[in-house]
C-alpha cells in the first residue's frame, strides 16, 4: 500500500505486510526512490491489552529533523485508532539523547522495568480517527 502527504507531495509512506512474522514494514521514500526512513511494528494479541509493539523507527542522514520521523509516527497512531488499539509501546535504550527527545516531545512516555526501558503511549481513541485507505489513495498524514 502506498501512502501520500498532503504537506509533502515529494515523499511517500510504502506499508507492507509479512504474514510469516506478522511484521509491518513502513519505508519513507522520496519521489525519486530514495530511502528516507522505516519503521517496523507488529500488533501484539498475546497480551492482556492489545497494542502495538514498535521495533524500530529510524530517518537516514541528512533526513533527520525534517519532520519523516514524526510523519511515521502519526501514521503509526492513527493506525492504531482505526484497529481499535490504544496503546504504542516499544524498547528504548537510554544511551540515545536524540530518541528521548523524540518520542516525549510527541506525548510517549519512558519506563523502566527491570532492566528494560520502554517508550509507551496510551491513545484517546476519540481523536484523529482517520480511515487508512486499503489500495493506494491519498492520506492527510
Amino acid at each position: 500500500m502506498k501512502v501520500v502527504f498532503k504537506d509533502k507531495k515529494d515523499i511517500f509512506l510504502d506499508i507492507s505486510f509479512d504474514s510469516f512474522k506478522n511484521y509491518y514494514t513502513v519505508r519513507t521514500f522520496s519521489l525519486k526512490n530514495v530511502l528516507l526512513g522505516q519503521m517496523t511494528f507488529k500488533i501484539d494479541q498475546e497480551s492482556f491489552t492489545k497494542k502495538i509493539w514498535l521495533y524500530k523507527i529510524e530517518t537516514y542522514g541528512e533526513n533527520q529533523h525534517n519532520g519523516i520521523g514524526s510523519k511515521m509516527i502519526s501514521f503509526l497512531e492513527r493506525f492504531a485508532i482505526q484497529k481499535r488499539i490504544y496503546y504504542i509501546e516499544g524498547k528504548y535504550f537510554p544511551e540515545n539523547d536524540k530518541a528521548k527527545d523524540f518520542y516525549e516531545h510527541r506525548g510517549y512516555t519512558i519506563e523502566k522495568d527491570g532492566y528494560d526501558w520502554f517508550v509507551c503511549k496510551s491513545l484517546n481513541h476519540q481523536e484523529n480517527v482517520v480511515k487508512i485507505p486499503q489500495n493506494s489513495q491519498q492520506l492527510g498524514l
